[in-house]
């Protein structure tokens, strides 16, 4: 299983297609019971206008295809100096305790 990232671009914050990704995510997540390893982090940028990239783990990824694919998500690397959003708070201490090699 892979990390997936969807990215939204818009021309500022408050936009309404911003704000449901999160929210649809969380109603997923707790229909399928909160399952471990299920997590989304997210990561904001000003490059040639306001850019967030939604980050879900492999399991959030799974349990969440159909929102990945509607957004059009990409398979990705894991991520690096994201926010953590919702989900299991293990995978957040995963990501920073990785070991470099």
């Amino acid at each position: 299983m892979a990390w997936s990232k969807v990215t939204i671009r818009q021309p500022y914050e408050g936009s309404h297609r911003y704000r449901s990704l999160p929210e649809e995510f969380h109603k997923i997540y707790l229909s399928e019971g909160e399952p471990k390893d299920a997590a989304l982090f997210s990561r904001s940028e000003i490059h040639r206008g306001y850019q967030c990239h939604y980050y879900f783990s492999p399991v959030a990824a799974l349990i969440a295809a159909q929102l990945v694919r509607r957004y059009n998500g990409v398979e990705c690397a894991p991520p690096e100096d994201v926010t953590f959003v919702l989900g299991d708070l293990n995978v957040a201490d995963g990501l920073r305790g990785e070991p470099e090699e």
